[in-house]
């Protein structure tokens, strides 16, 4: 799961990014919720890195260890 405080601004692009994972995308007044279901955190790693700073990994704790804030 990812959630970006920043991605209000860029949610648009994140929705019609069509991410083969992305299994939901809720709008939240700070920020846009997305799930996804990946057999392993690495297939997702790259597409959130493109993100750069408006990206905040919530869970798992490992993956969240790995993207930078």
């Amino acid at each position: 799961m990812i959630y970006g405080k920043k991605f209000i601004n860029i949610a648009d692009k994140v929705k019609e990014s069509n991410n083969f994972y992305m299994e939901a995308a809720e709008d939240h007044p700070d920020g846009l919720l997305v799930n996804f279901r990946v057999r392993q955190p690495e297939d997702l790693l790259h597409w959130l890195l493109g993100w750069g700073a408006d990206v905040v990994v919530l869970e798992p704790e490992a993956f969240r260890n790995r993207v930078p804030r």
